[in-house]
């Protein structure tokens, strides 16, 4: 039964069966600002956010070729992890040298395109989604391959063997991610792509996978006396069509503790999200790994 969670848990499903947009290229801007918040800092005592103006969406019709059924979108992976290298190119000098075929511009990049370009990168499968173990192997190669002095690293309870075959220089860390680690490695400038397990209940309040999906974190909001495992999150999801603009482009979330976690699997520390696109009505969005990388100068 562990085997079987373990194989659920790795491939991230990322489906959610909406509609997708009308055109067939998602251009981003790699010149436009973005807003920063003139409220957060005086209403909380800590607070971060680096959510850029604009979110690759992996339901976006131009992407339709690569649905499974032509309905269902499993690119999650691709596309949140496409977010965060063009926020790289937008804020980082040394993020030019990547060698992506898809960043033909310095004004603006398809970001349909980079998807496509990164689904073998990821080793996405269309029917099933992409292991985290294979996103941060291809994040390391292509930091790698463009010469650049970076870190990968991942912070969850899963099984090694999950990690046998990815670059060695990938830090894995086996153990529960926390909202330390958030704090942590946002005020320290990393991305962070977490994963995501769905559940729903039984009658018997046992808890039964419904697959996965993956989130930027970009950003996190606390007061000094709230529990530690008490922080809203800010976080852009790929599975939702945002829209260009020169606001940021997140939902708040509120990463809590479960009260109930029977039948929870063993890499589960019963950490959820409540609000934003995980309002829990269907089915409730726990927390299960975080991928951490960034490109250092």
């Amino acid at each position: 039964m562990i085997n079987l969670f373990l194989i659920l848990f790795m491939l991230t499903s990322c489906a959610s069966y909406r509609s997708s947009s009308i055109t067939s290229t998602q251009t981003i801007s790699l010149k436009a600002k973005t807003l920063g918040s003139k409220t957060h800092h005086a209403a909380f005592d800590e607070f971060i956010l680096n959510a850029p103006n604009f979110s690759v969406d992996q339901y976006h019709d131009g992407l339709r070729p690569y649905f499974h059924e032509k309905k269902d979108s499993y690119l999650c992976n691709p596309a949140a992890l496409a977010t965060a290298l063009i926020q790289d190119l937008k804020s980082k000098p040394d993020a030019r040298k990547l060698k992506l075929k898809s960043i033909k511009s310095e004004e603006e990049i398809d970001g349909n395109a980079l998807v496509e370009e990164l689904l073998e990168c990821t080793k996405t499968n269309i029917v099933s989604g992409a292991k985290t173990a294979n996103t941060a192997d291809c994040i390391a190669g292509l930091y790698k391959d463009a010469g650049l002095n970076y870190e990968v690293k991942i912070i969850a309870n899963w099984s090694k063997a999950g990690f046998a075959h990815i670059d060695k220089g990938i830090n894995i860390v086996y153990e529960y991610p926390t909202t330390a680690d958030i704090i942590k490695y946002l005020k320290e400038g990393y991305h962070i792509i977490g994963s995501i397990d769905m559940y729903v209940p039984d009658e018997n309040l046992n808890w039964i996978s419904k697959g996965g999906h993956v989130v930027n974190i970009n950003g996190y909001a606390r007061q000094k006396n709230w529990p530690k495992n008490l922080l809203y999150l800010y976080i852009t999801d790929p599975d939702f069509n945002y829209g260009p603009s020169e606001f940021p482009r997140y939902h708040q979330a509120l990463l809590s503790e479960s009260k109930v976690t029977k039948n929870l699997p063993r890499w589960q520390n019963g950490l959820f999200l409540e609000g934003g696109t995980f309002m829990g009505l269907k089915q409730r969005a726990f927390l299960s790994g975080l991928l951490i990388f960034k490109i250092k100068s």
